[in-house]
């Protein structure tokens, strides 16, 4: 029996304690409010040869005037709902399970399991991975970062704790690469006293060896007798990545109502930009009793697309825009201005990609308005360029308008993309190679992923190709189409192209990719060795080790 005046009152003593937890997916890059430290990066991306051995630091800053205690916890790295990252008790397999990716922990030495940082210090301890020879594909883990709280009788513990991804993605045989889209459903938002609003529901999951960016977009239909299908909104699937041995729901939200009946979903998924197999659900939905049967998304015309702007520290710019509805009834118009998403989360050395954002110095006007059928109106961009402080050669803003019908619908969007030019400064024009991998997409396919990052400072829209040569180098054995999809690359953004490398009717033997990007005539190369040998009834292609 527990003596009360020992344990339980020890327990009553207690400071109670409250945890801040910083995942990944937030990206944080400065200390919040009283959070006390910071770690960077907030996620960790490694490209490895099998056999090798690579270090890779962490960096902690105490942000505080007191000495701080600072825990690291490896463990299994998995997605929760919509992708998020989530940590799972794991042994170190070395495969994935319930979910997880497969295992990077055996290969992982951690420094010190706590260590001190002092009043506003920054240490870096050295995370070292041993690479199995014989790894291939994409392995994870998850990094817990966490402060220990100070003793302080009666005082509130604040423990601040951060989730740093991990995924090593080995260039060995080439993994197989399957993602699938497995349903698709609506479900209802919520059921208060106001018309509810309704999301699709997208149910993914990665079968194959390699990380996966997944995009494309979802049609939603309407049953309106028959065979007759009213298209009621067309809707992005937001760029996520998802791990191999993942699977999990991704809403989207319609940002409207619908009303009981049959509809039809049409879900085009790509991964790495390429569309795999279409999935076609129709369903009945019990909906929304009180919300109208309403026409699909209304058409916006908003012109210019590519707004440019040209200006200098300390100047102020207007520019004007137009927006149109072609349509046969009114709508209201919500404008607002916010950074481009590509610049979220992202960073160049000390660069951060919310720098090249201009939306937090300009306004617009009117922010909303109706629009009569037909009816055209003036939408007003003032730009106070900053005295000072940090302006970049160009900075960027997206201008996104949201039309809705009366009664609050959704009717459809259109948005601008603003470009605000410092005409006192040169914009550095430079695209790098970032990343060319190869994964088994079936038997005697393999895709090919080319990516190359705009380290400059003005906006790119590169291109790609591909090339397939001997071991010599010489060129001539083939072309590889290389594709993306369309739209400028802001600084700091990643172009992907994919595509795919048939093998089939190759011949044994060493082998150079070649990936060639081009943007105003300055083109940047980047090649990955391979062997193509004969397997089970087919070509097997693997990475060449040390010619990377």
């Amino acid at each position: 029996m527990l003596d009360p005046s020992s344990a339980g009152a020890r327990a009553r003593r207690r400071p109670p304690r409250a945890v801040l937890f910083f995942a990944a997916a937030i990206l944080a890059q400065a200390p919040a409010p009283g959070q006390g430290f910071l770690v960077k990066p907030m996620i960790l991306e490694i490209k490895a040869r099998p056999g090798s051995t690579i270090e890779q630091a962490l960096e902690v800053r105490n942000a505080e005037a007191a000495a701080a205690t600072i825990a690291v916890t490896a463990m299994g790295l998995a997605q929760g709902n919509n992708g998020a990252w989530r940590a799972v008790p794991g042994a170190g397999a070395s495969a994935g399970g319930g979910g997880a990716a497969p295992s990077c922990l055996e290969w992982l030495s951690l420094p010190a399991a706590e260590f001190a940082v002092g009043p506003l210090q920054t240490v870096r301890p050295a995370l070292v991975f041993r690479v199995p020879l014989d790894a291939s594909g994409t392995h994870g883990a998850a990094l817990l970062v966490e402060s220990r709280p100070r003793a302080a009788p009666g005082a509130l513990a604040l423990v601040v704790r951060f989730l740093i991804p991990v995924l090593i993605d080995v260039q060995g045989t080439a993994a197989q690469r399957r993602v699938e889209c497995l349903d698709a459903r609506l479900e209802r938002e919520g059921d208060g006293g106001e018309a509810s609003g309704a999301s699709v529901v997208l149910d993914l999951a990665n079968t194959g060896q390699t990380l996966a960016l997944l995009g494309g977009q979802v049609a939603v239909l309407h049953q309106q007798g028959g065979e007759r299908w009213l298209p009621v909104t067309e809707v992005e699937v937001e760029e996520t990545r998802i791990i191999p041995g993942a699977s999990f729901p991704l809403r989207i939200d319609l940002e409207r109502s619908l009303p009981p009946g049959t509809y039809r979903l049409e879900a085009m998924v790509t991964v790495d930009g390429q569309p795999v197999k279409p999935l076609r659900r129709e369903l009945a939905f019990a909906g929304d009793p009180r919300a109208a049967l309403l026409p699909g998304d209304a058409e916006l015309l908003l012109d210019p697309s590519l707004l440019e702007v040209a200006g200098a520290a300390g100047a102020v710019r207007r520019a004007i825009l137009t927006v149109r509805n072609p349509g046969s009834e009114a709508l209201d118009i919500a404008c607002s201005l916010r950074r481009p998403a590509a610049l979220g989360g992202v960073r160049l050395g000390e660069t951060l990609g919310e720098e090249y954002s201009c939306h937090a110095w300009t306004t617009l006007s009117p922010e909303r308005f109706t629009l009569p059928a037909g009816g055209q109106r003036q939408i007003t961009l003032q730009l106070a360029y900053p005295r000072e402080g940090g302006l970049k050669p160009s900075s960027f803003a997206t201008l996104e308008l949201a039309a809705s019908r009366p009664g609050g619908q959704r009717a459809g969007s259109a948005a601008a993309l603003v470009v605000a030019r410092d005409t006192r400064q040169r914009a550095l024009s430079r695209l790098q190679p970032a990343g060319l991998s190869i994964a088994r997409e079936s038997s005697g396919r393999y895709a090919i992923v080319a990516a190359f990052a705009n380290t400059g400072e003005t906006p790119l829209e590169p291109t790609c190709q591909g090339h397939l040569s001997g071991g010599s180098g010489v060129r001539g054995l083939g072309s590889i189409k290389l594709t993306r999809r369309a739209g400028i690359v802001l600084p700091l953004e990643t172009a992907r192209f994919s595509g795919y490398l048939e093998v089939g009717g190759i011949e044994p033997g060493l082998y150079i990719v070649t990936a060639t990007a081009d943007c105003d005539g300055e083109p940047v190369e980047q090649s990955l060795p391979l062997r193509v040998s004969d397997g089970a009834g087919e070509r097997l292609v693997e990475v060449v080790r040390g010619a990377q």
